[in-house]
């Protein structure tokens, strides 16, 4: 149950899709519309900073906790649903 890499020579809308299918969500632009305020709230709640959107924003960042911040969301958004829990947009 590994978080879908995006093949080469496929459009990043596709890898979206398939990656809204793997969450267990309706659409990508359900899995987007929750995805960053669960950034947020996941740091918030570790009282850390969120290296994931430091890195959207273009700010300097630790690539290593961004990659491993962006896994724990997926992860959370996947498993969120699946326990019956509803991740606020």
């Amino acid at each position: 149950m590994t978080i879908p890499i995006r093949d080469p020579g496929e459009s990043f809308e596709d890898h979206q899709a398939n990656m809204a299918r793997w969450i267990g969500v309706a659409s990508a632009a359900d899995m987007n519309a929750t995805h960053d305020n669960l950034h947020r709230s996941l740091c918030r709640w570790l009282g850390v900073e969120s290296h994931s959107m430091r890195c959207a924003e273009g700010l300097p960042h630790d690539a290593a906790l961004a990659a491993l911040e962006e896994q724990a969301v997926l992860y959370l958004q996947k498993f969120a649903p699946h326990a019956g829990a509803r991740v606020p947009a």
